[in-house]
């Protein structure tokens, strides 16, 4: 999941990243239509690995 995560980033545009947070200077600087595929991937995966929880599963 994290490697999707990269992919997605590396379409991305001029960013810098931590561990959890992604920062931009300038919206010009990024693909607008990646941002909206990255949150939209971060949603599935919260949403899945919710799930996992309530069905006292593992997350990866």
């Amino acid at each position: 999941m994290k490697v999707e995560r990269e992919k997605i980033l590396e379409r991305f545009g001029k960013h810098t990243k931590s561990k959890a947070c992604i920062y931009v200077n300038k919206l010009a600087d990024i693909d607008t239509n990646v941002l909206e595929e990255l949150i939209q991937y971060t949603l599935d995966e919260y949403q899945t690995q919710n799930q996992r929880n309530k069905n006292g599963m593992k997350s990866e």
